[in-house]
């Protein structure tokens, strides 16, 4: 280590937001319903495990 140099973990956050465009009448397929609801618990599980410091 170099005298007076102190390392300090860093973590770049990045924001984006991301959208889902559907239809407005149309029906999901058990498929495309199930597709949507691993996203939003990717989503989730993500923004949750993301320490605050």
């Amino acid at each position: 280590m170099i005298q007076g140099i102190a390392i300090r973990p860093f973590e770049l956050a990045i924001h984006f937001r991301a959208l889902l465009l559907r239809p407005p009448d149309g029906v999901n397929s058990h498929l495309v319903s199930d597709f949507i609801a691993e996203l939003y618990a990717a989503r989730n599980a993500f923004s949750t495990n993301r320490s605050v410091a």
